[in-house]
């Protein structure tokens, strides 16, 4: 069974599907993981001194810190689409289905990350890109495969720092693209070669930033409604909570300007009754919060939710839209 036909099924289990609780990618999630690889290295770069083994130390760092950077990366794609996840069989148990259950299917392709990562970096790159914007490696430009094949260099140096005792290893020797190495002997990690490697970290990370610009939407473009759409998305799952059923808006003023009441909101369930009520009372403060016990409620996602809407300015709306003319909320209509 193919991996996201499990992660449906185990989604029914909670009484959710996968699809509707789906994540868009936005660039600026891929943009702030590399911001923060580059000020990392950065900060590596400054500390390089006279001392060879803190700049080995400091070589190793930044190994890891490049590791985890397209670790994060591969992950935001996945997560929001993870039929991208290579394995076409991916076998869990029954206590991985109890974890899914209860944590969400982020567990399974944490799994399948762990598994990825043995193949090495070259593998690893070439993956990404594949689930990022689709291009394999007989696609790519060659400054692309030469700054993968600098990266893969790389981390055979850094294997041969651990696992041979800085003596080039025969892996080295025989498969350097670019950095290479012609001998079995003692590699000088030195400042020069330290440092281009990190310039090679710092270049190619900006490469994964613009080949993302280019791929998704950048969320800092959208409009306030489109962000709240998100965010109300995100926060619930129902079919029955559509956004449009619950607000009036005016798209070219960038504006909720009334709270709708469908209907059917009896139907509902009492967390999903919670989060709502949080909602319209950050709108209009005349409108009550539904009572809750802290052990009913998911804190993260309260936490979540309240972040989102400070971050947007929510309050303030109902403010805004009374100032542009629009009718007040009479509450009696509810």
């Amino acid at each position: 069974m193919h991996l996201y036909k499990i992660l449906n099924y185990c989604g029914k289990i909670k009484g959710e599907y996968l699809y509707s609780k789906r994540k868009k990618i936005y660039s600026d999630d891929i943009v702030s993981v590399i911001s923060d690889f580059k000020f990392n290295i950065n900060i590596i770069k400054e500390k390089l001194g006279c001392d060879s083994v803190i700049n080995q130390g400091l070589f190793l760092m930044s190994f890891a810190r490049f590791e985890d950077t397209i670790r994060k990366i591969i992950k935001i794609i996945l997560v929001s689409f993870p039929e991208k996840v290579e394995s076409k069989t991916v076998k869990i148990t029954r206590k991985d289905i109890s974890k899914v259950a209860d944590n969400g299917y982020e567990i399974i392709i944490d799994n399948e990350l762990y598994q990825l990562f043995k193949n090495g970096v070259k593998y690893q790159l070439e993956y990404l890109f594949s689930i990022m914007c689709n291009i394999n490696w007989a696609d790519m430009t060659s400054e692309l495969r030469d700054s993968i094949n600098k990266c893969n260099d790389i981390s055979l140096y850094r294997n041969s720092l651990i696992h041979n005792g800085g003596i080039a290893s025969k892996d080295l020797c025989e498969n350097a693209v670019i950095f290479k190495v012609n001998e079995l002997s003692k590699i000088e990690y030195s400042i020069e070669l330290i440092n281009k490697f990190l310039v090679t970290y710092l270049n190619f990370s900006s490469v994964i930033s613009e080949y993302a610009k280019n791929t998704y939407d950048s969320y800092s473009e959208l409009s306030n409604i489109d962000k709240l759409r998100n965010l109300w998305n995100n926060c619930f799952s129902s079919p029955l909570l559509n956004f449009d059923k619950y607000w009036e808006y005016n798209e070219s003023d960038d504006l909720i300007t009334n709270i709708k009441y469908p209907d059917y909101e009896n139907s509902i369930s009492s967390s999903e009754k919670v989060l709502l009520s949080i909602w319209r009372h950050q709108y209009y403060d005349g409108i009550k919060t539904e009572e809750f016990l802290l052990c009913s409620i998911n804190y993260h996602e309260i936490y979540k939710l309240y972040k989102g809407l400070s971050n947007l300015k929510f309050y303030y709306m109902y403010q805004n839209a009374q100032a542009l003319g629009y009718p007040k909320i009479n509450l009696n209509k509810r």
